[in-house]
Formats: structure tokens, C-alpha cells, sequence
């Protein structure tokens, strides 16, 4: 069998040590006794399965869906009453609860709270009535001030771009009409016949079928809500049957917890509308527009559409306000009073009442309100922003249902270490530099390094391995995260270097640079290892010591000539998760064996096999990093190196002269400065 069966090529970047261990895994796959004829092994039963069933699934969840959204359509005469009765039972549970823990039975309580909630909707709703009555009977009477204004602003656009539109569009419909016959001479005139005798009683069955209707959703409604209140407790367990047993404890937090949720937030909403329609009326009732309880009311119900309610609300007020009041300035004073009643609503009450927000996405929220105002009509547009909070709520709440949560929610919908590196897969450096520089806003050098690019450079060797990158990509990300890096450190190296300026004359700052500790880095497999140890060189306190990095694709024995050449007080070794343990035994082995007394600190940053590695390397390292912080303790305590502001030892060690190690963003840009 030709040996390149058995061997494949290093891929560039790769170490020798990495690529060995691989060559193993590969040959294993292919020794295994399922592979083909050609040498390829065979793909898994259950792999291909999973692929055939893909579509037969997705067909079944787009019908599903589709189903869903039927059911909703054509059942939204029983379903709209049914929303709305869960919604008044999420309001008026906190009531009921309260009244109860007063000492008042269940029945009585639930009654005594949906009467009065249904008779202060009611009378609300009568005096609602009484009033859109007078208005609709007055109207004619503001006839000439409505003429008067409009007779204004069409003196007021004379001359100008309006009245050349008009003139465009007047002159276009004229040429569109000459074309058509004149109907109205040929037609001939048709008789019309007026029986009499049976118009009244139609008449009247059909006032009482328009009415039937509502009257029966309202009924529906109260009594849904009675019964919902009543048996609350039997509905909850109910759906904890449904959920199973077996996560009993998991589904009843989940339940309990969106149900306080919901509650809060229905009740803290209603509340809220109610007192800017109160708001509403009462400055209305001091301007003097009439019919402000009318105005107050539509004001209050049309705030439960998010964004452009208020001013749904307010387009009632200010149109009655120009045909009443003979000047602009009533106009004026309406569109001022819900301004300042929607800043004091969002800059005070809403951050008061809710804490910190539900989190709802403002697209999503936009997609339901025109989704549920397709389905119901203005109930639905009514009901939209409810529903999807309660749905949001519902979602992050059960487990089962956490997509819905993700769809809906305002948060981020990945770790920034996700979305850092995803940016770089897709190759969009600038991007990922952005978040960069947004995660440096509130957070540490040490903490982008370990919470960023340590997953990062872990996901990216993971990938790679599996062959889901290319060496190009690979490269690209690592070229980034190298950059960023640098970057990062620049404003570090440029106080040191103006500190050594100041402390004397260049000669004397190489002379102080070459007198600190010489910390040595290396690298365990490839260029993940090697910028991990970058990262901790740009942590460690540069006034105080230096850390020289050597190259991935040096092997053991020339790491060991080098330290034995370099003297270094401390070697730390850069190991990354997703790479072969086998390499830094040997590694560890040799330093052991040769240097016993040399201080070995080996980085397993990202890591979470924790036991596993102890156990494998604690005999042969003197200490194992899981955090920089832990590193930068661990290479400042075993390594001697003094405080700020104490004294570093007369004597040590000259530093490193090879070609084949790499140095620090730090030491390049402090010596070309100093050259």
C-alpha cells in the first residue's frame, strides 16, 4: 500500500507534533471496518437516516404552521373572545389573589371582581355611547368653521407646489375622461319599484342581528373569565399533566414564573393607558374641547398600539379641536399635551412601573401587529403588542418553547464571542474590529482576550479540524485575531516607550530592557497556542519583565536548546482545548526532565476537563492556568519578578538571539521606537 495512504500532508501552519496526531486519527478512520473498497469510510446508519428525514420534518412543521394560521382565521369569531377573556384573567388574577389573602373566599372574590371590573366597563362603555351620539348629532353645526379652515389653507397654498399638483392632476384626469363614452345617455332609465308594509319589521330583525353578535361575545367573555378565575388552579394542572411528571418541578417554575410575569405586565399596561386617557380628558376638559371623557377613552385604547397609538389617539382630539375653535391655537395646545403626556409616560412612569424592559424586538413587534391585524382586524391590531408579550414571556419561561423567546426577544441571540467569530468566518474584518471596540467599552483588556478570542481561536482549531474551514479561512481569522491583538496593546507600548524616554537616554533603556526577567512561550501545536501566549505577554507588566514567544513550527528539541540557550526564569506553555495532549506531555516531560528546578507554567485557558488535565500534567508542571489572571499570578509569583516599584536584581539572563522565535506587539514597537 503506497504510504501517502496512511500520511497526508502537513497543511501549512500546522506543527509537526499536531499534524503526527492526526495522521493517527486518520488512519484509524480508514483501518476501521466499515470502510469501502475505496479506502473512504462509510458514512453511519443513523447519519444518513437523519438526512432523509430532514425534509419529511420540515414539511410537516411548514403544514403545521400553516394549519395554525388557518385554524386562527377561520375560527376568529370564537378565538377573538376566547384572547380576550385570558387577558382579563391575567389582569384581574392579581385582584382576585389580593382579596383572598384578605381573608375573602374564592367565589366571593371572583365575583366581587368581575362585577366590579364588567360595571366599570359597562358604564364606561354607556357613558362612551352617550356621548359619540351627541357628537354625531352635532356635527353639522361646526359645518362652517371645518369650511372656514379649509378655505384657509387653500388660500394659504395658492401659488405654491400644492396648488401646481392639483392643477397636474386635474389636467391628467381631463385627458383620461375624453376617451370614455358617455354612458349616461345611452343607458336607458331603469323603473324602480317601492313596496312598503314588510320594511319595518325587517328593519328591526336586523338591528337585533347586528346586536346578537357583540352581545354574545361579551357574554362569552364574562363568563369565560368567571370560570378561567375559578378553576385557575385546575387549568395549571392540567397543562403540568400535559408536560409530564417527569419535569414536574422545571415545568411548574416555568409556569408559575410566566404567569406572575404576564400578570405584572397586562395589569402595569392598563394602568398605564388608563391614566394617559385620564390625562387626555382632563387637560381636553380645560382647553374646552368638547366631549373629552369620548376623546380620553379612544386615547386610552389606542396607547395599547405600540408606537403610533398615541397619536392614533390624539388625530380625534385635534381634528374636533379645528372644526370647534376659530383659531390655531387649540390645535396647537392638544398636539402639546400629548407630547408632554407621552415624554412623561416614557421618561418616568414606564421606568417606574416596569423596572427594566420585557425585552420585545421592535421588528417582531411590528411583523405581529400586521400578522394579528391580517388575522382579527382592529381587534387584533388592539391585541398584538399583549399577545406578543405574552408569548415572549411564554417562551423564555418553558424550555420546549425557548425559540419563540429567541424570535421575539430583544436580546442578543449570541455570545459576543459567537457573533466575533462568525463575523470572521464571513470574512467581514470590520465588523468584527466594531465589536471589538464595543466589548472594550465595558470590559478589560483581559477579559476581551479571555472571553473573545480564547473561544474564538478554540472554535476556529475545532472547525479547521474537522474540515468545516479552509486553510484560507483559517488563516484570515487568525491574521485578525493577530492584528486585534496588536491593536489592543498599542496604547500600553506607547506610555512605556514615553516612560523610557523620560527615564534617561536610549542606551539606558535597551541597557534596563535587556536587564529584566526573560519569560519564555511555547506554543503546544500551532498558531492558536502561539497567540494565546501573545495575549499573556500583553498582560504582564512590561516595566517589570519580558516574554519572548517562539514559533509553532519549532520542534521539542529545538525549544530545549534554545531555553537552555536563553536562561529564561519561568517557560510558559500555550495550550489551547481541541488540540492532542500527547505533544505537551512530551514537552513537559523533557523540561522536567532536563531543567528540574526551572519554574514550567502551562495555560489552558478556555478549558473544561479540568480533572482530566490536572491529572495528566500537575506531576510534571509546577503550576496549571485556567484564567490569565490565574497566569499572570502564577508567572509574576514562580518567576520572581518584583512588584511596581521595587528592585530588580543587578544581573540576568541575556535575551534570546535566534531567528527562530517571534516577539511581542510590545517588544517590536519598543525597540524600533528606541533604535
Amino acid at each position: 500500500m503506497h504510504p501517502a495512504f496512511f500520511f497526508k500532508p502537513a497543511r501549512k501552519g500546522r506543527c509537526v507534533q499536531h499534524q503526527s496526531a492526526r495522521n493517527v486519527t486518520v488512519l484509524a478512520l480508514r483501518l476501521h471496518p466499515l470502510s469501502r473498497s475505496n479506502n473512504e469510510p462509510v458514512m453511519p446508519d443513523h447519519l444518513k437516516n437523519a438526512d432523509r428525514s430532514r425534509w419529511p420534518a420540515a414539511t410537516l412543521l411548514l403544514g403545521s404552521g400553516v394549519l395554525v394560521i388557518g385554524v386562527l382565521y377561520w375560527a376568529r369569531q370564537i378565538l377573538i373572545p376566547v384572547a380576550l377573556a385570558i387577558l382579563l384573567t391575567f389582569i384581574l388574577a392579581p385582584i382576585v389573589a389580593g382579596l383572598r389573602r384578605r381573608g375573602l373566599g374564592r367565589t366571593s372574590s371572583v365575583i366581587v371582581t368581575v362585577v366590579l371590573a364588567f360595571a366599570l366597563l359597562g358604564g364606561t362603555g354607556a357613558v362612551i355611547l352617550i356621548e359619540f351620539r351627541s357628537l354625531a348629532n352635532e356635527l353639522p353645526a361646526y359645518r362652517q368653521n371645518i369650511l372656514k379652515k379649509i378655505s384657509d389653507v387653500r388660500i394659504a397654498s395658492k401659488g405654491g407646489a400644492i396648488e401646481r399638483v392639483q392643477e397636474t392632476v386635474k389636467e391628467i384626469m381631463a385627458e383620461i375622461d375624453k376617451g370614455e363614452p358617455d354612458a349616461a345617455k345611452d343607458s336607458e332609465a331603469v323603473p324602480v319599484v317601492i313596496r312598503g308594509g314588510q320594511a319595518a319589521p325587517q328593519a328591526g330583525a336586523a338591528i337585533v342581528g347586528s346586536l346578537l353578535e357583540p352581545l354574545a361575545s361579551v357574554g362569552l367573555v364574562i363568563v369565560l373569565v368567571i370560570f378561567m378565575l375559578l378553576r385557575r388552579e385546575d387549568l395549571r394542572d392540567r397543562l403540568l399533566r400535559l408536560a409530564g411528571y417527569g419535569r414536574l418541578a422545571a415545568t411548574t417554575k416555568a409556569i408559575d414564573e410566566a404567569g406572575k410575569q404576564v400578570s405584572k405586565y397586562l395589569l402595569r399596561q392598563f394602568l398605564l393607558n388608563a391614566g394617559f386617557g385620564v390625562g387626555i380628558g382632563v387637560g381636553l376638559s380645560f382647553i374646552g374641547l368638547p366631549y373629552a371623557i369620548l376623546w380620553g377613552f379612544l386615547a386610552a385604547v389606542a396607547r395599547f398600539i405600540p408606537y403610533v397609538g398615541p397619536w392614533l389617539g390624539a388625530l380625534g382630539p385635534i381634528v374636533m379641536s379645528l372644526a370647534v375653535f376659530d383659531g390655531w391655537s387649540a390645535p396647537v395646545l392638544v398636539i402639546a399635551l400629548v407630547i408632554g403626556l407621552e415624554l412623561i409616560n416614557n421618561m418616568v412612569v414606564e421606568p417606574l412601573l416596569y423596572g427594566e424592559s420585557l425585552g420585545v424586538s421592535e421588528v417582531a413587534l411590528l411583523i405581529m401587529m400586521a400578522f394579528w391585524t391580517w388575522l382579527w382586524g382592529p381587534t387584533g391590531l388592539v391585541l398584538a403588542a399583549p399577545l406578543t408579550v405574552c408569548l415572549m414571556v411564554i417562551g423564555k419561561s418553558v424550555p420546549d418553547l425557548e425559540g419563540i423567546g429567541v424570535l421575539l426577544g430583544s436580546e442578543p441571540a449570541m455570545d459576543a464571542h459567537h457573533v466575533f467569530y462568525q463575523r470572521l468566518v464571513a470574512r467581514d474584518g470590520d465588523e468584527a474590529r466594531e465589536i471589538v471596540e464595543t466589548f472594550l467599552q465595558e470590559h478589560s483588556r483581559a477579559e476581551l482576550f479571555e472571553q473573545l478570542f480564547i473561544p474564538t481561536l478554540i472554535s476556529c482549531r475545532h472547525d479547521h479540524d474537522l474540515d468545516r474551514l479552509d486553510d484560507q479561512d483559517r488563516e484570515f481569522i487568525l491574521h485578525v485575531v493577530r492584528e486585534i491583538v496588536a491593536d489592543a496593546a498599542s496604547s500600553v507600548v506607547t506610555k512605556t516607550i514615553v516612560a523610557t524616554d523620560d527615564a534617561g537616554s536610549p542606551n539606558e533603556g535597551q541597557t534596563s530592557l535587556c536587564a529584566r526577567p526573560l519569560i519564555l512561550g511555547c506554543p503546544a501545536n500551532d498558531e492558536a497556542d502561539e497567540l494565546a501566549l501573545l495575549m499573556l505577554a500583553e498582560l504582564l507588566p512590561a516595566e517589570e519583565c519580558r516574554m519572548r514567544v517562539f514559533s509553532p513550527e519549532m520542534l521539542s528539541s529545538e525549544n530545549i536548546a534554545e531555553i537552555e540557550k536563553a536562561r529564561p526564569v519561568l517557560v510558559c506553555i500555550g495550550f489551547l482545548p481541541e488540540g492532542p495532549m500527547f505533544p505537551v506531555r512530551q514537552l513537559c516531560k523533557k523540561l522536567h526532565s532536563r531543567f528540574p528546578k526551572l519554574p514550567v507554567v502551562v495555560g489552558r485557558w478556555g478549558s473544561r476537563e479540568r480533572e482530566r488535565i490536572q491529572h495528566q500534567l500537575s506531576a510534571l508542571v509546577t503550576a496549571i492556568s485556567w484564567t490569565f489572571d490565574e497566569a499572570r499570578n502564577q508567572v509574576v509569583q514562580f518567576g520572581q519578578i518584583r512588584p511596581v516599584g521595587g528592585t530588580l536584581p543587578q544581573k540576568r539572563p541575556e535575551p534570546l538571539q535566534s531567528d527562530d522565535h517571534r516577539t511581542t506587539a510590545n517588544e517590536c514597537l519598543i525597540m524600533s521606537a528606541q533604535s
